[in-house]
């Protein structure tokens, strides 16, 4: 992991919206640029969650082990998602965060950003309403895992992160380079690779996507959603990082 400083919102990606809570916060701090290998931990289990992180470039996941150490991944992140708002909360992480391919994040410390926020109404309604967008995201994923079947679920979860890709400007058409392996994927939906590998080619026999070297394609978006009873209206919330575009399917 190496480290610099970012000291506005002109240095930031294009992935960014002209958010004035973000002038607040560059005003009122500055920034600590990092940049992680892929694999490489933002956040261990166990350790304080002392930063709060809004992602440049690149990809990274939070994830839950239980006891006998499997993994379920419980949120992606990209590029103008802000992770760990854990501004009143100093007990140790119960989950971790890990750089899904290369990533760069701008860090800012928790503690001077809740000083910041009880100076700024602007900054802490930002913050509010980003912790209710992650909250919808979550909640939907837990819909998914109780309530869609291996397709459904996988099919839900290439909706909302190929439409939340395309609203940061990531996609190029159709496409997203995603450096997601078969085993991030079965850690996402509960499963094994083996049942996680036999959902993808379903989805590909139907003609609904294409995942080859990390390229995922969409064939049939208004067909994905369809399969997944997709109702994009929980990524619309005003809490987005990047806001998302009127949808254009049928």
């Amino acid at each position: 992991m190496t480290y610099g400083t970012l000291h506005g919102p002109a240095e930031r990606q294009h992935c960014h919206k002209e958010d004035p809570a973000l002038t607040v916060l560059s005003d009122e701090t500055t920034g600590q640029s990092a940049h992680y290998r892929s694999h490489e931990h933002l956040l261990h289990t166990g350790d304080e969650a002392a930063y709060s992180h809004l992602i440049e470039h690149g990809f990274a996941v939070r994830y839950h082990l239980t006891l006998d150490g499997s993994r379920q991944i419980t949120a992606i992140y990209m590029c103008g998602d802000f992770i760990d708002l854990r501004l009143c909360a100093h007990n140790p992480s119960s989950d971790g965060l890990v750089a899904m391919g290369a990533c760069s994040t701008t860090k800012f410390r928790n503690d001077t950003m809740s000083r910041a926020a009880l100076k700024s109404a602007v900054l802490a309604n930002s913050l509010c309403q980003l912790s209710e967008r992650n909250g919808a995201i979550a909640r939907a994923w837990i819909a998914s895992l109780g309530r869609r079947n291996a397709e459904q679920h996988l099919a839900h979860i290439i909706c909302e992160l190929f439409l939340r890709a395309q609203a940061a400007g990531l996609t190029n058409g159709s496409q997203l380079r995603f450096p997601a392996t078969q085993a991030h994927i079965a850690d996402m939906i509960g499963l094994s690779v083996v049942h996680t590998n036999r959902t993808l080619q379903a989805l590909r026999a139907a003609k609904l996507v294409r995942w080859d070297r990390q390229m995922l394609s969409i064939i049939d978006l208004d067909g994905l959603m369809d399969l997944a009873g997709f109702q994009e209206n929980y990524l619309q919330h005003p809490g987005m990082a990047v806001p998302l575009p009127k949808m254009t399917h049928h």
